[in-house]
């Protein structure tokens, strides 16, 4: 990662600083997703086809209402975590929205 565009590496797995010129290392990510998935058993992954917009109801996912949610977008066969609004109502239903329209996975564990 380039400083040059005002932009460092953050290898702080608990994503504390919250900042926004701060992009968290691999390692950090996954740190903080392992911190927040452990001991959690259930997951529902779907596939997300040039939109910016879903829902994915609370029984089509099976997770319940205490879930962790990450959407990846795949460019080139790669795949890129990326910013998303996303709600969860009391029933546990998820529904996320971007800015543009993305192309990749979303994944829901509960």
């Amino acid at each position: 990662i380039s400083s040059g565009h005002g932009f460092r590496p953050s290898n702080d797995g608990t994503l504390a600083a919250n900042s926004d010129t701060r992009l968290a290392t691999q390692k950090a990510t996954k740190t903080y997703v392992d911190t927040k998935t452990t001991g959690r058993t259930k997951k529902y992954v779907g596939t997300i086809s040039a939109a910016t917009t879903g829902t994915i109801t609370a029984p089509t996912h099976g997770c319940g209402t205490d879930v962790v949610v990450m959407i990846y977008e795949t460019i080139s066969s790669v795949r890129y975590a990326v910013e998303a609004d996303i709600s969860l109502n009391a029933s546990g239903d998820v529904t996320w929205t971007s800015a543009t329209s993305l192309t990749g996975q979303i994944v829901i564990v509960g």
